[in-house]
C-alpha cells in the first residue's frame, strides 16, 4: 500500500463520525484496437457461422448478456436495458470477449480466431 492509501486509512480510523467508502479501480477505457478485434474477429466469426453481420451479432449478443435490471422513475417498476459497451474499459471488453467467445464455442461449436499482431491482415 503506498503512503497516500495508508494516511487515508488512518485519517478514516480517526473520524469518529459514521462513514461510508466506495473504491474503484480507474481503468482506462477499450481500445479503437480491441474494439477492432471484437467486431472484425469474434462479431465476424460468429456473424460468419449464423449468416449476421457483425453489427447485428453485436446487437443480438448485448441483448443476451450485457442488460441489467434499471429503475425507472416509478420507484415500484424497473426495466430491463442493454448496458452500453461504450463504457468498456480495457479489462471489461476482454472480459465480455471471453464471455462471448465462450458462448460461441459451447452453443455453436465454432471457435473465434485468437488476437495478434496481424489478425487485421488475415480478414
Amino acid at each position: 500500500m503506498n503512503s497516500e492509501e495508508s494516511k487515508l486509512i488512518e485519517y478514516l480510523k480517526d473520524v469518529e463520525k459514521p462513514y461510508s467508502v466506495w473504491v474503484q479501480r480507474i481503468l482506462p477505457k477499450a481500445t479503437p484496437e480491441q474494439f477492432g478485434y471484437l467486431f472484425a474477429g469474434v462479431y465476424k466469426a460468429i456473424g460468419d457461422y449464423i449468416g449476421e453481420s457483425p453489427q447485428e451479432v453485436h446487437i443480438l449478443l448485448m441483448h443476451k448478456f450485457n442488460v441489467e435490471f434499471a429503475p425507472t422513475d416509478n420507484p415500484l417498476i424497473w426495466e430491463l436495458r442493454v448496458k452500453s459497451g461504450s463504457t468498456w474499459t480495457t479489462s471489461s471488453i476482454g472480459e465480455w470477449i471471453d464471455i462471448v467467445s465462450g458462448w460461441a464455442h459451447s452453443e455453436l461449436g465454432i471457435s473465434v480466431p485468437e488476437p495478434d499482431k496481424w489478425w487485421r491482415n488475415k480478414e
